[in-house]
């Protein structure tokens, strides 16, 4: 096998061989650098579209009580906020008038959601008293929509002693406008495409002058 030449450099009386730099060397350090640019490029460009790209967020539905009747002559109002997601119930506040049974509101402050499926709604007083429950033909689901309320088995209860019924009534939902994040100085959607287009014709220049 050829030996590569050799220079040799000479330092205090001592000489030290050093492999000389071949073309060879040469080529597979531009393939490198080439390589290792283009890698480089195609991560920013990805970076810079998808960071044009609007992030939709999904949030719960408020739920409102329409035009909900008991058989006393009574009505219930008010609503609630539910994640179909997580089938998690917040926020509710649903006021019902003086009838069979006294005036109520049931809110977080003084009751617990205890609904346990997404066709379901129920509020019970805490720890273990009167409750309200409305159910419904068809799931909730975070499209929102009106869906009826299911008269056979909804109705307001004093621990089922003393109870009325619910005979009409529908839940409508409506998704709340998100929140807005405080404000973040951010590149616009344009000036991310500019950017990457310009990233673009380095990298072009860079591989003419190394091609």
């Amino acid at each position: 096998m050829a030996r590569r030449p050799l220079r040799l450099l000479f330092d205090a009386g001592r000489v030290w061989d050093v492999p000389a730099r071949t073309a060879t060397h040469n080529t597979h350090s531009a393939k490198y650098m080439k390589n290792h640019f283009l890698s480089t490029l195609a991560v920013a460009t990805t970076f810079a579209f998808s960071a044009a790209i609007p992030t939709a967020l999904a949030v719960p539905v408020q739920w409102t009580l329409t035009g909900v009747t008991f058989d006393d002559g009574t009505t219930a109002t008010g609503g609630f906020t539910y994640d179909a997601d997580t089938n998690l119930t917040t926020n509710w506040s649903i006021a019902t008038q003086a009838g069979t049974l006294p005036a109520l509101t049931y809110n977080p402050a003084n009751s617990n959601s205890t609904s346990r499926t997404a066709s379901s709604s129920m509020f019970q007083v805490k720890p273990f008293g009167r409750y309200v429950i409305f159910n419904y033909p068809t799931n909730l689901t975070n499209a929102g929509g009106s869906v009826s309320i299911r008269t056979a088995d909804s109705y307001d209860c004093s621990n089922c002693g003393i109870f009325r019924r619910v005979t009409a009534g529908t839940v409508v939902g409506a998704t709340p406008a998100p929140v807005t994040p405080a404000s973040i100085p951010t590149l616009s959607e344009w000036g991310l495409v500019l950017m990457a287009g310009i990233v673009g014709l380095f990298g072009f220049g860079f591989m003419r002058r190394r091609g």
